[in-house]
């Protein structure tokens, strides 16, 4: 999936943002806002990478344990979702994004990318993903064009 100069624009005005107060909030929320329209057509693990990743936005669920479940969807892909379509790969590997702990991100323009376009392989167009975007980042505290 090819992005459009609009979304790579909005992905680079964003990174400017990094260090603002309520980012991670905003990024973490559109995450699970891209991801949530995927778990239908996904197998009942993604459901549970899904819970996992909404206890440790809660603060229910530490680094360690949030790490370990990040390691058993990868087990998971690793057997299962060899033989899967590849729409379903893609959702597979979105809803994985949000095993991830804020602490391990070195480059978040390469992940904002890649989510995105594993979103679109699975199945999400692209103005709803920039809708969401718009909608999850609204709050940050510094303007941005999005």
């Amino acid at each position: 999936m090819d992005l459009s100069d609009d979304t790579l624009e909005t992905i680079e005005a964003l990174e400017l943002c990094l260090s603002e107060i309520g980012f991670e909030g905003a990024w973490r929320a559109f995450l699970r806002a891209a991801t949530t329209l995927l778990l239908p057509s996904l197998p009942p693990e993604a459901s549970r990478w899904a819970e996992a990743a909404d206890l440790y936005d809660a603060g229910r669920l530490t680094v360690s344990e949030l790490e370990h479940k990040r390691a058993s969807a990868w087990k998971y892909l690793d057997h299962a979702g060899a033989g899967s379509a590849p729409s379903q790969t893609a959702g597979l590997r979105a809803v994985l994004f949000r095993l991830w702990p804020a602490s391990s991100r070195t480059d978040w323009y390469g992940e904002a990318r890649y989510f995105i376009e594993f979103c679109g392989h699975a199945g999400v167009d692209e103005a709803t993903l920039h809708a969401l975007l718009k909608q999850c980042f609204a709050k940050v505290n510094r303007p941005i064009r999005v």
